[in-house]
């Protein structure tokens, strides 16, 4: 998206959606995570999250510690590199076309993948800190 805006709306702009995009994810999470601890939100996700097809399908929902390190158990090793090689042909068909509809188009499925992986409220809190973020960032760049 960067190299698409660059040439249409100059540094200074392409590097302003940069700052305030990370801005934005970091105020958000930092919000959510003291309302979490605030005791606002006792669950963030949804129950009905299950385990995927990935190399760490059968320890995720486990109450066991996580075995980050896959390449030590062959198998764990074998279903990542299966999954790299199945999830790299699939996304190298849609990368132009994620390039060219990123912005606006795209937001709306993001806004699905984040609506059933979590609780109502969180997803009203995602809502509200971009639009909050998004009408903020535009007046202070406006007066920038």
């Amino acid at each position: 998206m960067l190299i698409l805006m660059l040439p249409l709306f100059g540094l200074t702009s392409t590097a302003a959606k940069v700052a305030i995009a990370i801005a934005i994810g970091t105020v958000a999470g930092l919000a959510v995570l003291l309302l979490h601890r605030a005791g606002l939100f006792q669950s963030i996700s949804r129950d009905t999250i299950t385990a995927s097809e990935t190399c760490a399908a059968g320890t995720s929902l486990r109450s066991t510690p996580v075995k980050r390190a896959f390449w030590h158990d062959r198998e764990r090793r074998q279903a990542f590199a299966s999954t790299s090689l199945t999830m790299t042909l699939f996304l190298t068909k849609w990368l132009a076309l994620a390039f060219m509809l990123a912005g606006g188009i795209t937001s709306l499925p993001a806004a699905m993948a984040v609506f059933s992986l979590v609780r109502p409220p969180i997803f009203g809190c995602y809502l509200m800190a971009g639009w909050i973020g998004a009408i903020s960032a535009g007046c202070v760049f406006e007066f920038v």
